[in-house]
């Protein structure tokens, strides 16, 4: 039955919707033009309207101050609570962040549709491949502090980097988010950080709150989040792999020393025995500039006792 309804007639809401921080403001703009193409689909259970479909429709009209809409009812044994999470989750699979998607896991369970189903039908559906452990994973994101949650959905993160909050408890989440948060990190700085601060609380027996306070001191005179996270990136190389930042701390003097800067690099991690030397110019004089430079560089390698490109002199 397709009629129109106030909106306060609409008792439960989030039943079946598996939207979580929904960016509305083209749907708004959209409505504001040319007004609600689709009606809200309802299903009315005894003396109850539940919302199926539209729930960030009726966001947007009720932000609007709009009191009424269209809207298609569904009798109760028209469209079982199985029906509904199905055709709840099928008209938003095209517009979904990580969290709605792992909540439109937990509700399709919750309704009866079986694991089986889910991974197999699901998950693709939903743009995630079809394996237990993607199951598993969405169904503990379900479970991190809201706050995680809201970071996760509005910074867009994929599920591998989402998936490192699961490696800390919701107490640990609790004071780790402010910081991370006031860093502003893409979601490989994200990445670098959270497997850092893993692996040297594990490494160094510490709690992450004892961590956080070590690093504090460090950045408490930073006031941007650019000159904050290259000083947290710095410190956790320094202290998660030593003898790596020793060996770029010494090459990044030699180079300094040679004025070789940026003509030279390093090979990376210094697996290799092989330096990079590139030269980039536009014509002749500064070709020759160039050489020059080098030329000078090698006079004063002549004096120096050691090969500075032996790492083992370093």
């Amino acid at each position: 039955m397709i009629c129109k309804l106030s909106l306060d007639e609409i008792t439960e809401r989030d039943l079946y919707s598996p939207s979580f921080l929904p960016d509305l403001k083209k749907l708004e703009n959209s409505i504001k033009e040319i007004g609600l193409i689709h009606p809200l689909i309802l299903r009315k259970k005894k003396d109850k309207l539940q919302l199926v479909c539209g729930l960030k429709r009726l966001m947007v009209l009720e932000s609007l101050k709009i009191k009424e809409t269209k809207v298609e009812i569904f009798r109760e044994h028209e469209l079982s609570p199985k029906e509904a999470i199905k055709m709840a989750v099928g008209h938003n699979l095209s517009q979904m962040n990580l969290i709605e998607k792992a909540k439109s896991v937990e509700k399709l369970i919750h309704y009866g549709i079986s694991e089986e189903e889910v991974i197999k039908k699901w998950l693709p559906l939903l743009g995630m491949g079809a394996k237990r452990e993607i199951y598993n994973t969405l169904m503990k994101l379900i479970h991190l502090p809201q706050r995680v949650m809201g970071y996760i959905a509005k910074k867009e993160l994929n599920l591998s980097d989402a998936s490192l909050f699961l490696l800390f408890t919701p107490d640990e989440l609790e004071n780790l988010m402010p910081f991370i948060e006031s860093l502003m990190p893409s979601a490989s700085h994200l990445k670098e950080i959270l497997i850092s601060f893993r692996d040297l609380t594990l490494r160094e027996k510490l709690s992450l709150n004892q961590l956080l306070r070590q690093i504090e001191p460090i950045l408490q005179n930073l006031f941007s989040p650019k000159e904050k996270l290259e000083a947290l990136r710095n410190w956790l190389k320094k202290h998660r792999f030593p003898y790596l930042y020793q060996l770029e701390t010494s090459f990044q003097n030699l180079i300094k020393n040679l004025n070789l800067s940026p003509l030279l690099s390093h090979p990376l991690t210094f697996e290799s025995e092989e330096f990079f030397l590139t030269l980039k110019f536009k014509n002749k004089k500064e070709l020759t500039i160039l050489i020059e430079k080098l030329h000078h560089i090698a006079e004063k390698l002549k004096t120096m006792p050691n090969d500075p490109f032996e790492i083992s002199n370093y």
